[in-house]
């Protein structure tokens, strides 16, 4: 069985609860945004930061209507980081409630995680296509938590960190 991980935290004076569900898309349960791990084989892990950021992120972003997760990752993958993945593997689904949402989709959605190798890529082009991703960067993947705070920080966040090393790990 699966490693159910919840915590509840305080936005903006709310509480919110997120859940980490390994290996699992919830039904009925709206599908708002789509991250993924991308590790080449020498363990190195994409990361990308977007113009006018700072900051580091997972290749990925918003489900679009009518999208599956799987390929609303691919799509991401492309765009952002301008990598193909090759059998993305479902990671899990990171659920997000909260009773003092603006609408339905603030009050109760998930964000999808998948991993996947990151192979036969070319140079990076800052802001192909009138895309906002400016860098692609390549860390290895033990270092992920320190360029990815959440990795490390949250409970549901270290739960997918370590589903993660464990996939990274197994082969």
């Amino acid at each position: 069985m699966a490693n159910i991980i919840s915590e509840t935290v305080i936005r903006n004076g709310k509480k919110v609860e997120f859940i980490w569900h390994p290996r699992e898309i919830l039904e009925n349960v709206i599908l708002h945004q789509v991250y993924g791990f991308l590790v080449t084989k020498d363990n190195l892990a994409v990361l990308v930061r977007d113009k006018e950021e700072k900051r580091f992120t997972l290749p990925g972003g918003k489900i679009e209507k009518g999208e599956m997760a799987h390929d609303a990752f691919i799509r991401e993958c492309i765009e952002e980081a301008q990598i193909q993945p090759h059998n993305p593997l479902l990671l899990g689904s990171l659920e997000y409630i909260n009773p003092s949402g603006k609408d339905d989709e603030d009050k109760h959605h998930q964000e999808i995680r998948y991993f996947s190798i990151a192979d036969n890529f070319k140079k990076f082009e800052p802001l192909k296509n009138g895309f906002e991703t400016e860098e692609r960067f390549f860390v290895y993947y033990e270092n992920l938590p320190d360029y990815v705070p959440w990795l490390s920080k949250s409970e549901t966040g270290k739960a997918q960190y370590n589903d993660l090393v464990k996939l990274i790990t197994k082969k």
